[in-house]
């Protein structure tokens, strides 16, 4: 991962309800890219029979909201979603945080998967990189010439003597797939939602459960964000410690050092498998 979860990031798209059921006047909405947000939306209303608030800004008085069910955004395409958990989960009680991310379905991960093993095989012929935007313009040259669009001639980058595997995708597929990469690659992966808020104060996880967060407003929380597996925390754990300048290891198992935005972090690591799940972090975001 590359880049910085809140300090010299250029300023980002805070779309708003309108611009989300924006439509053309043949009836299409006029934002594809927010297609995630509403089938969201349509699919809690579905279910809990409940339509969540839009914010673009929240305040200290919506904690005393006696229905909370509010969705923020940190970022397009991210939106937050907040809602009391007994308004969803009959008998539990608490607030639930969810991260509304663009839909990655089972073949469009089977895509992303491959997309970014050619990538990273392309990776070493490109020349290096010393800004996020120099990586984001290799990272999208690379792109280009690993994929084609279905059904339309798109306009490539550099393909000249290229003549190597290239996965099809759809319009949507195209969205999707280039989110992630430059989410996992350049930006703060999994985590990139949580840290896009500007109303969290601190993050923790433990092993691969549900990460908790606590807000500024509305406390502490147990978000949708979970680490897949065993190898994706090691992954992380390691890149984070590496961009403090503290390596983690089976001799240095426990770190705490600052990241570049100034936010605090403490990091326990083993690479012993059958102890990876007890394996936490905790990050203090700066006020």
């Amino acid at each position: 991962m590359a880049g910085d979860a809140r300090a010299g990031k250029p300023k980002r798209k805070m779309s708003g309800l309108s611009e989300i059921n924006k439509r053309e006047p043949d009836g299409k909405f006029l934002n594809p890219e927010l297609e995630h947000v509403r089938l969201y939306i349509r699919g809690f209303e579905q279910a809990y029979g409940e339509t969540p608030s839009i914010y673009q800004a929240l305040s200290s008085g919506m904690s005393d909201f006696e229905r909370v069910n509010i969705i923020y955004p940190v970022g397009d395409p991210i939106f937050i979603h907040i809602f009391r958990a007994s308004q969803a989960v009959e008998g539990a009680a608490g607030l639930k945080y969810v991260v509304i991310e663009p839909i990655l379905d089972d073949a469009t991960d089977k895509k992303y998967r491959r997309v970014l093993e050619l990538i990273l095989r392309e990776a070493p012929k490109e020349p290096s990189h010393e800004t996020q935007e120099e990586f984001i313009e290799t990272l999208r040259v690379l792109y280009d010439r690993v994929t084609k669009r279905r059904g339309a001639a798109r306009e490539r980058t550099v393909l000249a003597g290229f003549a190597g595997e290239r996965v099809e995708v759809d319009e949507a597929e195209d969205r999707t797939v280039w989110y992630y990469l430059v989410r996992d690659l350049v930006e703060q992966g999994v985590l990139e939602g949580v840290l896009r808020d500007p109303y969290i104060e601190d993050i923790h996880s433990v092993g691969l459960a549900q990460i908790h967060i606590v807000h500024k407003i509305f406390g502490m929380m147990e978000t949708n964000v979970a680490f897949r597996d065993s190898f994706h925390l090691d992954e992380y754990l390691r890149n984070m410690s590496e961009r403090i300048g503290k390596p983690v290891s089976e001799a240095r198992p426990i770190i705490d050092g600052s990241m570049p935005d100034g936010s605090r972090i403490n990091i326990i690591y083993s690479e012993d498998v059958s102890k990876r799940v007890s394996a936490s972090f905790t990050a203090s975001m700066p006020a």
